[in-house]
């Protein structure tokens, strides 16, 4: 074994770091983006677990933090805890550990809530996306990725309502009924500045071709067995900020939600904007290379 082998020595005790090696390496059946999906929603969540013992992580230990995550998302919660039980009952199959320490979950936490369909393969979807012809299609299928908003809310998009300097828009008659001010991205500023150039005047960001107006629709994508609406954006969007630990009321802000003491106003604040900052950072990250 070599001085490098992350393995355990003989007799040496075994930290969760080195358990979550053996389950990845050789314990587990899952494909490589699976588990590196998997070894990501760990260490957001639970990463002081890692230099830890593994026979000391209790059950305590589990149940507060399904308390902590569940307060903010049940999904997070139990996609985490469905990564912590494989890896320890593996660590017990292997006689590190004598008990899992998720059997002090409450009843029923296991059971799979379906998520609405996202994207997840998002290197390929943006690639497809670049392949579009249409300028305006294409543009606005990233920055729908890019923001987390809604298809109507950014088709309708006009150019008074958009603030490039502030890193900002404005969006009308959103589905709850109130106009809300909502955080863009420095990649997402790139995006509509390098639209603003080549297709200079104009009311509308995205036009219709024929007719007065805004564009009305946007294409569906296809990618092997794959199939991607638009509104499969948002719900990605909400995906990869939850994967990177975006708390509920930053998602919820964004995204037009109610949350908590979230208030109607909608004013951009700078937790917001450091959260959308960081999301299409994740997301830009992901899609390196992907362009045709």
């Amino acid at each position: 074994m070599s001085r490098d082998d992350p393995r355990p020595q003989p007799g040496q005790v075994e930290t969760f770091a080195q358990t979550w090696h053996e389950y990845r390496h050789f314990g587990s059946k899952a494909k490589s983006s699976t588990l590196t999906e998997y070894e990501r929603t760990l260490k957001v969540h639970v990463p002081d677990w890692f230099e830890r013992a593994t026979v000391e992580i209790t059950p305590q230990d589990v149940l507060t933090t399904w308390r902590r995550l569940s307060r903010s998302s049940v999904v997070t919660a139990k996609a985490l805890m469905r990564v912590v039980s494989a890896v320890m009952h593996d660590a017990q199959r292997r006689e590190v550990i004598t008990r899992v320490p998720t059997t002090s979950l409450p009843k029923g936490w296991s059971t799979v809530i379906r998520n609405p369909k996202r994207i997840k393969d998002v290197f390929h979807w943006w690639r497809e996306v670049d392949r579009i012809d249409d300028l305006y299609s294409k543009s606005a299928l990233k920055v729908l990725l890019l923001t987390g908003l809604r298809k109507g809310e950014v088709l309708s998009l006009r150019w008074q309502d958009v603030d490039l300097d502030g890193a900002k828009i404005h969006v009308r008659d959103p589905k709850r009924g109130l106009p809300r001010d909502v955080a863009i991205s420095t990649w997402t500023v790139r995006q509509l500045k390098r639209l603003r150039e080549i297709k200079s005047g104009g009311f509308w960001v995205f036009p219709s071709h024929s007719s007065k107006g805004y564009l009305q629709s946007l294409p569906t994508l296809t990618y092997k067995t794959q199939t991607w609406r638009p509104k499969d954006t948002r719900n990605e969007w909400d995906s990869i900020a939850t994967e990177i630990g975006i708390p509920h009321a930053q998602r919820a802000a964004q995204m037009g939600h109610a949350a908590g003491n979230m208030t109607d106003s909608y004013v951009v604040t700078p937790d917001v904007r450091n959260a959308v900052q960081a999301v299409a950072d994740e997301i830009m990250q992901r899609v390196k290379g992907a362009a045709v």
